[in-house]
C-alpha cells in the first residue's frame, strides 16, 4: 500500500493527495506533510451510489481517510437494473429447455402445432407426433397430450416469468421518476431486483 500524505494548518487542508515521490521530487522535507492513515470502505449498494474518496479529516488526533456516499444518475439505474434484471430473466428461460437436446427444442413449436392440429382432426396428418408415437410405441392420442400439457406449462412459467420482468421495469421506473428519493431509496431498488424471482417455481429460482 502506498502512503498519502497531506499538507495541512491547524485543522485545515491545504494539500491532499501527495505521496512521498511528489515531496522529494520537490525537495521538500517530508515533515512538513501528515500522514493520512487509511479507513475501510464503508459498505453501499453500488447499484444506486458510489464512494467518493474526499479530504482527510482530523480524527482523536490522527488524519484519517474520509469517504462519501455519491448517488449515481436514473439512467445509470435503471441501465444497470435492467441488466441484472434481464439476466436471471434470461438464465430463467435457458433452465426451462434444460435436458433437451437443442434440435428437439428447435421442434416444440412444430410439435405444439401438430397436437393443436390434431385436436381439432385427428386425421389430419402430423408427421413429427407420429414418429414420436412409433418410437414410444404410444398412441399418437398419448403424444398429443402430453405435448399440450407440457406447452401450457412452459408457456404459462414463461409468461410469469416475463411478466415479473415487465412489473419490476414498470415498478423501477416510477422509483425513478419520483422527484426526490425517499431515504429507503437503494432498499426499495434491491427490493425490486432481488425480488423478481419471488414467485417463479423453485427449479428456476437457484439458476
Amino acid at each position: 500500500m502506498i502512503d498519502v500524505y497531506a499538507r495541512v494548518a491547524g485543522d485545515q487542508v491545504l494539500e491532499w493527495p501527495v505521496f512521498e515521490s511528489h515531496i522529494r521530487n520537490r525537495g521538500l522535507p517530508l515533515s512538513l506533510f501528515v500522514k493520512v492513515q487509511p479507513s475501510p470502505l464503508p459498505v453501499v449498494f453500488s447499484l444506486v451510489e458510489v464512494l467518493e474518496e474526499t479530504k482527510p479529516a482530523l480524527v482523536s488526533g490522527q488524519w484519517v481517510q474520509q469517504w462519501a456516499t455519491v448517488p449515481r444518475e436514473s439512467d445509470a439505474i435503471r441501465e444497470e437494473a435492467a441488466d441484472k434484471i434481464n439476466t436471471k430473466v434470461n438464465r430463467a428461460i435457458e433452465s426451462l429447455k434444460a435436458g433437451y437436446p437443442v434440435q428437439e427444442v428447435e421442434t416444440w413449436t412444430l410439435q405444439k402445432l401438430e397436437a393443436d392440429a390434431w385436436t381439432l382432426d385427428n386425421s389430419a396428418p402430423v408427421p413429427t407426433l407420429t414418429g414420436i408415437a412409433a418410437r414410444r410405441g404410444v398412441g399418437v392420442d398419448v403424444v398429443v397430450a402430453k405435448v399440450r400439457a407440457k406447452s401450457d406449462l412452459y408457456q404459462g412459467t414463461l409468461g410469469l416469468i416475463l411478466g415479473n420482468r415487465q412489473a419490476a421495469e414498470d415498478q423501477l421506473d416510477a422509483l425513478l421518476a419520483l422527484e426526490e428519493r425517499p431515504e429507503d431509496f437503494a432498499d426499495q431498488v434491491s427490493a425490486i431486483v432481488n425480488g423478481l424471482t419471488t414467485d417463479w417455481p423453485d427449479a428456476i429460482k437457484r439458476v
